[in-house]
């Protein structure tokens, strides 16, 4: 039981070293008629907890984000360039 306690501990200490690493993230939002609104609120909130946990920004030690949606049709809604904090989740409505 101590065996398994020590290894669930590190990993996820593992996990946490890698949070704190910068990184591409391109989130693919689906809008497509099967996705009822509540639905993909649901998914907006959830993109948005996944980027507070990071430092967003244009430096090397920060981490880029990106995202599109998709439906009929494939759309980005903004480029992993776009670093205007959380004025970005304005384009995905």
């Amino acid at each position: 039981m101590i065996y398994m306690a020590n290894k669930i501990s590190s990993r996820i200490s593992s996990i946490l070293e890698c949070s704190i690493e910068p990184a591409d993230v391109i989130f693919v939002l689906d809008t497509s008629y099967s996705i009822w609104p509540p639905d993909f609120y649901r998914e907006v909130e959830f993109m948005e907890k996944v980027i507070d946990t990071f430092d967003i920004g244009p430096n090397p030690d920060q981490t880029r984000v990106g995202a599109l949606t998709f439906g009929h049709e494939v759309w980005v809604k903004f480029y992993l360039n776009s670093y205007n904090g959380e004025f970005f989740l304005l384009f995905l409505t």
